[in-house]
């Protein structure tokens, strides 16, 4: 029978009595959040004025060639991490040795780490004549070092989660970077801009030396929080005996996660690098700021998904789906609100944002900004949905819904692209992040018996911010 949660918050891993050191779940989550929001908006704010400032002072045809390194580097992030992040999450979430888990990981960093430098190598001397690729041309050495820094502060900041260390965490990685490189890439600009020393090997080079320099205090976070973890016991469950995790045990959980986090990115970032290969410069770049805009909307919700993937598992293991479906459908409807007031100023506004983030040079972007707006509207509401399948062991049923949809993907966009060009990518682009979306809530639903969904219904949100705020019952 399980263990009331008054008892299990009281109780240490070994039965041995109350702990006043154990923090209550309300506690954590509300931490949690509190440090994931201060942390992904500096991060974020960093990150989009630092595109900011490149698209005003870079050459259009620089800024589009600095926007294709970023989705490269993107890009091989994931595929070098192999989609361990999130399932390292999950282990050391489970109590199993983080040393262990942690060493794995970055095993696989090392190892596809070389492997995709040299393909990048090769590849490099066989792309197209725009100028858009002359980033990845010239500067193979530095792309390399940025996407296995990325790759490596990415894992150190994912055991700093499943840690509780969430203010760490998001300080030295996340999906666009980490607070710190973030922001001194930003601040170096600013200061750059001043003496016009701003091109494009300059910015490349800049952007790989800050995320190198990150692993220094990113891998100390990391020693100094596994030696918290092994002394403090911070939700009060009973240690499962899990055998240490290897390399091999890693890749073979976490192929699932990396075919779906492809497919996301796909629907996402990824086509940037596709239209890069139908469309000229000019439209690439009109391309490119309409998805950098568009990434905005996506913030609340990512910033939510930050700290709620291990108090997924945590409360699917300790079978309180209810009060999980409560948190999450909160969880959605308060990110939803701001969200869609983003959207909605996109869609009626999107001249004037353009002209006050990019300046004046890219009103073909307008119409891409609005349709983009559509699919990625469905990605908020719809929640945390592949994340929870995610956290809950369900990772192979999110890939077969993911790869449905990137083969679809694949095989339309080279025709619609070619007749229709970007804004016929936008409307792919858009209908398909909505129909992915729709496909993996209601597998959600299938699979853990939940709902994601934003509820537009106030007593909803009233329940949903019931159970994240209740105080545990005292111990008697």
């Amino acid at each position: 029978m399980m263990m009331p949660e008054s008892e299990m918050q009281a109780e240490l891993p070994g039965g041995d009595g109350p702990s006043e050191n154990v923090r209550s779940l309300r506690s954590r989550l509300l931490s949690a959040a509190v440090w994931s929001a201060i942390g992904r908006i500096l991060a974020v704010g960093a990150f989009y004025g630092s595109h900011f400032l490149l698209g005003r002072y870079l050459e259009k045809s620089h800024y589009a060639a600095y926007l294709m390194v970023s989705v490269v580097v993107a890009t091989t992030t994931i595929a070098v991490t192999f989609g361990t992040a999130q399932i390292l999450i999950r282990t050391i979430r489970k109590k199993v040795n983080a040393v262990q888990a942690i060493a794995s990981c970055l095993k696989i960093v090392v190892f596809f780490g070389c492997i995709a430098s040299l393909v990048l190598l090769i590849v490099s001397d066989h792309l197209g004549a725009g100028e858009r690729w002359n980033g990845i041309r010239e500067y193979v050495p530095w792309v390399a070092i940025w996407f296995i820094a990325s790759a490596a502060s990415l894992i150190a900041s994912s055991a700093l989660q499943a840690m509780d260390q969430f203010r760490l965490g998001v300080l030295v990685g996340a999906k666009n970077g980490g607070l710190l490189p973030n922001v001194l890439f930003f601040l170096s600009l600013v200061i750059s801009s001043q003496f016009e020393i701003l091109d494009l090997g300059f910015v490349i080079i800049l952007r790989s030396v800050l995320q190198l320099l990150t692993l220094i205090p990113a891998f100390i976070f990391t020693k100094n929080s596994i030696s918290i973890h092994r002394t403090k016991n911070f939700d009060g469950q009973a240690r499962e005996d899990i055998a240490a995790p290897t390399a091999k045990w890693f890749l073979s959980e976490s192929w699932y996660t990396l075919v779906t986090q492809f497919v996301v990115l796909g629907m996402a970032e990824l086509d940037v690098l596709i239209v890069g290969f139908f469309v000229a410069d000019g439209d690439f770049a009109n391309y490119g700021v309409a998805k950098t805009l568009i990434n905005v909307v996506r913030i609340p919700l990512l910033m939510a998904s930050v700290f709620l993937g291990p108090f997924i598992a945590e409360l699917y293991y300790a079978n309180q789906i209810d009060r999980l479906e409560k948190i999450l459908r909160g969880a959605a409807t308060i990110v939803g609100l701001p969200c869609l007031l983003i959207a909605l100023a996109f869609v009626i506004f999107p001249n004037a944002i353009l002209e006050l983030t990019f300046g004046n040079g890219y009103p073909e972007a307008v119409p891409l900004l609005r349709i983009l707006t559509f699919g990625t509207v469905v990605f908020v509401l719809t929640g945390c949905n592949g994340l929870t399948l995610i956290m809950t062991g369900h990772q192979r049923e999110l890939m077969i819904c993911s790869i449905g949809v990137l083969l679809i993907y694949l095989t339309l966009s080279p025709l619609i692209l070619s007749y229709w060009g970007v804004w016929g990518g936008a409307w792919l682009n858009s209908i398909l992040v909505a129909s992915l979306n729709l496909f993996v809530t209601i597998m959600v639903r299938i699979k853990v018996n939940i709902w994601t969904t934003a509820s537009p219904s106030c007593a909803t949100l009233k329940l949903s911010l019931q159970s994240i705020l209740k105080k545990p019952a005292a111990s008697p």
